[in-house]
C-alpha cells in the first residue's frame, strides 16, 4: 500500500481544475437519479450494458500503463510496477463482478454474448483511455485512468449503494450474494485507489510541461466519462 503524503502546491492547483469536472460527473442525471432510486430501469440496464467495455478493457489499460513504466530498479520504479500488478488482478475480478451486477439487474446473458457495442459518444472514453495509455507518459496515463475515472466512480458509487436495494422492486432484478460487490468495493476500499496513483503521479511528474500535461489528462478523461453518462440517459 502506497503511503499517502502532504500534496504539493501543483498538486493542489491540479485537484482545483478537475474538481469542476468531477462534480458534473457525479451530479449528473444519470448517476443522481441512480442514487435517489429513480433511474428508470431502461437507463440503469443501458448503463450497466454500455459502460461494460470500459470495466471490462480497465486491466488492459493498467497493463499498458505498466509498460510505461521506466527500466531500472529506482524505488519509484518499483513501486509504480508493484502497485500496477496488484490492481491488474483487482481489475479482472471487478469485470466479472460488473456483469454480475448487470446480469442480475436485467441485463440478458445474450447481451454479453459478443463485443458490446456502445454508441459512439459512450465508446470515445475508451478510445480517450487506450490512446493514452499507449502513447502518453507514466503520469498521464495514471492520471487517465485511475484518477480520472476511478475517482468520479468512487464518489458515485458512494452515493448509490445507500438506496441500490429500492431497485430490488421492480421486475426483472434480484439482489442476492454476489449481485453488487462491484459497487460495494468502489463504494469501500477502492477509493484509495485514486489517491494511490496521484502519489505515483506526484513521482514521475517533476517537471511544470509533466504536471500541465497531467491535468490535462485528468480533464480529458473527466470530460469523456461526463459525455457517456449524460448520453445514456439521453437514449431514453
Amino acid at each position: 500500500m502506497l503511503k499517502l503524503t502532504r500534496h504539493p502546491q501543483w498538486v493542489r492547483e491540479f485537484r482545483t481544475a478537475v474538481g469542476p469536472i468531477e462534480e458534473r460527473i457525479v451530479n449528473c442525471r444519470f448517476f443522481a437519479e441512480m442514487a435517489n432510486g429513480t433511474l428508470s430501469m431502461k437507463r440503469f440496464r443501458a448503463g450497466l450494458l454500455y459502460f461494460y467495455p470500459l470495466i471490462e478493457s480497465f486491466p488492459q489499460y493498467m497493463g499498458l500503463t505498466l509498460a510505461l513504466v521506466p527500466r531500472g530498479s529506482q524505488p519509484a520504479n518499483h513501486l509504480a510496477r508493484e502497485w500496477l500488478i496488484t490492481n491488474i488482478n483487482i481489475e479482472r475480478k471487478h469485470t466479472v463482478w460488473f456483469r454480475q451486477w448487470a446480469l442480475d439487474f436485467g441485463v440478458s446473458r445474450e447481451a454479453f454474448a459478443g463485443p458490446v457495442l456502445p454508441p459512439p459518444e459512450i465508446d470515445a472514453v475508451n478510445h480517450y483511455l487506450w490512446r493514452i495509455t499507449s502513447q502518453g507518459t507514466l503520469a498521464e496515463a495514471l492520471a487517465a485512468v485511475n484518477y480520472g475515472i476511478e475517482g468520479p466512480s468512487g464518489m458515485w458509487t458512494k452515493r448509490a449503494k445507500k438506496d441500490i436495494k429500492t431497485y430490488a422492486r421492480h421486475k426483472g432484478v434480484k439482489i442476492r450474494k454476489g449481485t453488487l460487490l462491484w459497487l460495494d468495493a468502489h463504494a469501500a476500499y477502492d477509493d484509495r485507489h485514486p489517491d494511490e496513483a496521484l502519489e505515483l503521479i506526484k513521482k514521475f511528474a517533476q517537471t511544470k510541461e509533466a504536471q500541465e500535461k497531467v491535468t490535462q489528462a485528468a480533464r480529458r478523461s473527466m470530460e469523456y466519462y461526463a459525455l457517456a453518462a449524460d448520453a445514456i440517459y439521453d437514449l431514453f
